[in-house]
């Protein structure tokens, strides 16, 4: 219902982690980049092994190139 959504926006909040990529092959324009996303409840923050997580797999993108790009 709409009670739940409207209830648990007060109560959580939701990230992406994004990167610009200004040099990925073949495209001319810079790309915004959702590397991952995440929800925690409101006041808290994210373990430092969620933002290790979300280092690393922003690394492993920018490893290559061309690009994972989905």
């Amino acid at each position: 219902s709409s009670d739940v959504c409207s209830s648990d926006l007060r109560i959580a909040h939701y990230r992406l982690f994004c990167r610009i990529d200004l040099d990925a092959y073949g495209e001319e324009v810079p790309l915004l980049v959702v590397i991952d996303g995440g929800r925690k409840e409101y006041g808290t923050a994210f373990n430092v092994k969620f933002y290790q997580k979300i280092q690393k797999m922003g690394d492993e993108y920018f490893s290559r190139n061309p690009r994972s790009i989905v």
